[in-house]
């Protein structure tokens, strides 16, 4: 569904495509007449203007995942099919393609050329030049948590004021000592037979 921020009531437009198992996911609002929109399972992502009846699906990039366009509109960032492969390339039209990380996964735009993603627990900041998306320098890190706990989907969303949000998993403990305790087989299988008797 596609909600406008500006309206009082309820969406007024469904998204929907006549062929099964193709699937359109909403993934990005650029602005009242330019939605983002993904198969996951074909790994291509579109775009359409949701206020033009019939809707038209554009081809955008592929193989793509969770793409991501820029503050003003010029680029998107984008991963591979298969996860990773993090690249930005030009937007609306795409153009060269500029790879950032092999490892990389899931961006998103801190300000029109700085992109924050994600590799495995760590989190890395990439400067772009803002107009092509070319990388400016290496990339560095930006944010680091062992207990961070992957999802389906999205797994981790920047807020307006620069914070993170993700699933935080419990603190790892780790065992100080080993106990063993002695006929813990025997034990173990006299109990079995005394509870299936």
């Amino acid at each position: 569904m596609v909600f406008r921020p500006t309206d009082a009531a309820y969406a007024d437009t469904l998204l929907t495509h006549d062929s099964i198992g193709y699937v359109r996911d909403p993934v990005g609002w650029v602005s009242e007449h330019d939605v983002l929109l993904q198969n996951w399972v074909a790994a291509v992502s579109f775009r359409t203007d949701p206020t033009v009846a019939p809707m038209r699906l554009d081809s955008l990039i592929a193989p793509s995942r969770f793409p991501a366009v820029s503050p003003g509109g010029r680029l998107v960032a984008f991963m591979g099919n298969r996860g990773g492969d993090l690249s930005v390339t030009t937007y609306p039209v795409p153009r060269r393609r500029w790879r950032l990380d092999a490892n990389g996964v899931e961006p998103q735009w801190l300000a029109p050329g700085e992109l924050v993603y994600r590799t495995g627990v760590t989190w890395n900041v990439a400067r772009v030049e803002p107009v092509t998306g070319e990388l400016v320098g290496r990339p560095t890190q930006w944010a680091r948590d062992p207990r961070f706990s992957d999802t389906s989907g999205w797994s981790n969303r920047l807020q307006p004021d620069g914070s993170m949000v993700y699933l935080q998993g419990p603190a790892e403990t780790r065992g100080a000592f080993l106990r063993v305790v002695p006929g813990w087989e025997t034990q173990a299988r006299a109990a079995v037979a005394e509870a299936n008797k």
